[in-house]
């Protein structure tokens, strides 16, 4: 079985640094290892990503020495169970608005006694060859990082209680959900969403768990990193490809004949 080095990391107080994987690519994935990122996160909230693709893209990080998380469309115990028994490193819930939501994904990504997810010896126990199946279930739940998404008022108001839930590593501020359920939506810099981001990083540190957020830039990552921060995802694939290949069609069109 592989150590999950993404989780060894933060447990040791080290800063991680990700993007997010929207498009379908492993090849992509790979230029995101070489390029010296800790981790990336398949997006199937909002991406096209489905097991078998997704699988691909495990591989890819793998050979690489990159760790994988994949963000699951919803809370629900089989999507949780289906991206973990392909080999994903950790699990990112989006929308976990209330307690009872936290512990569904505390229960989903662990086997028992801590949860109920479906023993099964998939590619994530290396297909049971390598590893005797008792021993597989315990390290596999002391491996897995689960990570929820606070990204409404709603969650931001019980946060105390709900990043107190066992077995849940993570919570991840999603500043520009975040600043639509606040009337703002795409003002991330509007000091009403700074104040919550910074007031939610002390909480989630006072209950002991890992503080993670949504940066843009390097200069916004260090001052999350002054509060507390630790789990830093950094843009998408497509928010750093995109303006990155418009601004060199700009520079050629600025050429002369």
């Amino acid at each position: 079985m592989k150590t999950n080095k993404l989780r060894e990391k933060l447990q040791a107080g080290q800063p991680v640094y990700g993007t997010f994987t929207g498009m379908d690519s492993p090849d992509l994935v790979e230029l995101m290892a070489l390029a010296g990122f800790d981790f990336h996160i398949v997006d199937t909230e909002h991406g096209p990503g489905n097991p078998w693709s997704i699988q691909h893209m495990i591989r890819a990080a793998e050979c690489r020495g990159m760790s994988t998380v994949v963000r699951a469309p919803n809370h629900e115990r089989t999507s949780i169970l289906k991206v973990l028994d392909i080999g994903a490193d950790g699990v990112q819930v989006p929308m976990v608005n209330d307690v009872n939501t936290a512990e569904a994904v505390a229960s989903g990504a662990h086997y028992a006694p801590g949860g109920i997810r479906g023993a099964a010896l998939m590619r994530s126990a290396d297909y049971g060859m390598t590893t005797p199946a008792a021993d597989y279930f315990s390290r596999a739940n002391e491996g897995i990082l689960t990570v929820i998404h606070c990204e409404t008022m709603q969650c931001f108001e019980s946060l105390e209680t709900i990043a107190s839930v066992p077995g849940i590593d993570v919570v991840f501020l999603g500043p520009f959900d975040l600043s639509q359920s606040m009337g703002i939506p795409g003002q991330v810099r509007d000091p009403r969403v700074l104040k919550v981001v910074e007031e939610a990083c002390r909480i989630i540190l006072k209950v002991g768990k890992i503080p993670g957020v949504l940066v843009t830039s390097t200069e916004e990552a260090q001052e999350r990193l002054d509060l507390g921060y630790r789990y830093i995802l950094y843009n998408t694939d497509v928010g750093i490809i995109g303006p990155y290949l418009r601004s060199i069609v700009d520079g050629l069109r600025a050429c002369r004949v």
